[in-house]
């Protein structure tokens, strides 16, 4: 036997018998579902194999050096994401590596200087991305006030030109978007305001050719205190399927999700409350933002429940994110929860704002999260990710 393979062979065998049998996990057949992947490698098995490539990299000469470890990206989960970042001239989209967080590019949004809201959408395909910047037009009643904006990333992770987008929102406001699989429409939903005071909001719902233009409205104007909340294309590009928020206190805007809508977009626009409602049988309060996975089975939801009544200078907030059925809106599983203590009001206002579902990948499986850390979970593991400022209240992230 040449003496490389002895040497092989005998560090193998020196890291294989330092492995004590309580330390491997014993192998178990995959949990049913689409939902669970577990890894069977053990991490000691693994140990011994970089072992034996770091002898083999010094028998020929080349000095191992240690390398920072980067999680491997979890299979299906997409390639990049898109955050939009404030500059000293307006918005600025950024791609990043979804394992990593590595920055593959940049571009400017254009007239973007006054904006102070922002959400990003992404199609299936996960190579193109819809931006809305929402502008500070306070002072111009009636004003369409929101930007929207089509990003095309390479493989590489290289972004093309922000193309603006001819959409108009007629002054309402946004309440979520979703970009069809194919890319090729673009489904929003508003929480339409009257111009009466005291006159409750409504649901709104459009779906949008990006290409021609055409524009189909359903209206849910007879059915005041509900709208669609963000909507979730299906594994088709047919069908939208969205919570059914209700408001619950004029006082507060406090609302509850009381079911789930699905719309079929090939129909002639009309009366939003004529598509299909799975009603539930109560109503689930304290969710502050929630999306319907691609499968219509499963909702990815956060919740920020404040311990103290507002304006306390002390107390304690404790975020959760969630999955809830979309059958009966009953609890599944509790993905991640963290507690903060806040002892001021800024601090108060910045945790009670600081929980939110951004943006669910088409498997269900990858979600981008905010629960006062922003990041990604896959299959209920969160991982830290780069793209927000420590003091953002809120972060605008898709894939």
């Amino acid at each position: 036997m040449p003496a490389i393979e002895e040497v092989l062979r005998d560090e193998f065998k020196r890291v294989a018998d330092a492995v004590q049998p309580k330390q491997l996990r014993p192998l178990r057949p995959p949990a049913p579902g689409p939902r669970w992947r577990p890894r069977l490698l053990p991490v000691t098995a693994a140990a011994a194999v970089v072992a034996i490539a770091t002898v083999a990299g010094l028998l020929a000469g080349t000095p191992a050096r240690p390398q920072p470890y980067v999680a491997p990206a979890p299979a299906a989960m997409p390639s990049y994401y898109v955050t939009a970042v404030r500059t000293a001239t307006g918005l600025e989209a950024v791609v990043r590596d979804s394992a990593s967080g590595f920055v593959t590019g940049t571009i400017p949004l254009p007239g973007t200087g006054d904006a102070w809201g922002v959400s990003v959408t992404a199609s299936a395909a996960e190579r193109t991305f819809v931006i809305a910047a929402v502008l500070d037009t306070s002072t111009l009643p009636g004003t369409d006030w929101t930007l929207f904006f089509r990003l095309s990333v390479s493989r590489a992770g290289r972004p093309g030109d922000a193309a603006k987008l001819n959409v108009s929102t007629d002054a309402m406001p946004l309440v979520g978007m979703a970009l069809s699989p194919d890319g090729t429409r673009l489904a929003l939903s508003f929480e339409h305001e009257g111009i009466i005071v005291g006159t409750q909001t409504y649901g709104v719902v459009q779906v949008i050719d990006l290409a021609t233009g055409q524009t189909r409205t359903w209206t849910g104007r007879s059915s005041q205190g509900y709208w669609a909340g963000t909507p979730s294309w299906g594994t088709g590009d047919r069908t939208l399927a969205f919570p059914w928020w209700h408001i619950t206190s004029s006082a507060t805007g406090a609302a509850a999700i009381t079911g789930i809508r699905q719309l079929d977009t090939f129909a002639p626009g009309g009366n939003l409350l004529e598509s299909q409602l799975i009603g539930f049988p109560a109503a689930i309060s304290g969710i502050h933002s929630a999306m319907i996975t691609s499968s219509g089975h499963e909702i990815i939801a956060a919740a920020c429940h404040d311990t103290s009544p507002p304006g306390h200078p002390q107390g304690r907030v404790t975020a959760r994110i969630v999955e809830l059925s979309a059958a009966d809106g009953q609890l599944l599983r509790t993905l991640r929860t963290q507690t903060a203590r806040y002892t001021n009001l800024g601090e108060q206002d910045y945790l009670d704002g600081g929980c939110a579902v951004l943006s669910v990948d088409p498997s269900g499986n990858h979600v981008l999260v905010q629960d006062f850390r922003f990041g990604r979970m896959d299959n209920g593991l969160f991982t830290a990710l780069p793209g927000a400022s420590a003091n953002a209240t809120f972060v605008a992230a898709g894939w």
